[in-house]
Order: structure tokens, then C-alpha cells, then sequence
């Protein structure tokens, strides 16, 4: 399927809220992140590259809100 719907499944897969996600450019994607374990995002990442998307950024950092939620900005596009 297209690469949004690639993101969001493998979003769900593991459990993570999708807060925002925001096409920038074509092929391009902001995802605005929140998990309880720093481990998924990870993972995720991961997965994500696994489907031939490139990571630009991976901001990890805990929660404003909450201690034990930490939150991710991650940019991800198409691997050229």
C-alpha cells in the first residue's frame, strides 16, 4: 500500500499513538509519537526502515505530561 498507510499499520502493530502525522513534501513524513516504552519507538523505527523509508529525524524525549510516556518527533521519506 502507499507509504501513510504502511506507517500507520506498523504504528498499531506496536502499540504507539500516533498523535500527528503530516505530509511535508512529497514522500516526505512528520510523525508526532507518544509510547510508554522508549523500546517501540525504537522498534519502529526499525520496521520502518525495514520498509524502505529513510529516517531523518528521531527526537525521543519523556513527556511533558506524564513520566512514564515518552514522546518522539521521527521524519521519515521514501529511500531514494
Amino acid at each position: 500500500g502507499d507509504k501513510a498507510d504502511v506507517i500507520s499499520r506498523l504504528v498499531r502493530r506496536n502499540q504507539i499513538k500516533l498523535a500527528k502525522i503530516t505530509e511535508q513534501t512529497q514522500g516526505t513524513y512528520l510523525l508526532s509519537l507518544e509510547s510508554a516504552s522508549g523500546n517501540r519507538l525504537l522498534q519502529l523505527a526499525y520496521q520502518l526502515a525495514c520498509q524502505g523509508l529513510t529516517i531523518n529525524i528521531l527526537d525521543v524525549s519523556r513527556s511533558a505530561s506524564a513520566d512514564t510516556v515518552y514522546a518522539a518527533r521521527m521524519e521519515v521519506q521514501h529511500a531514494k
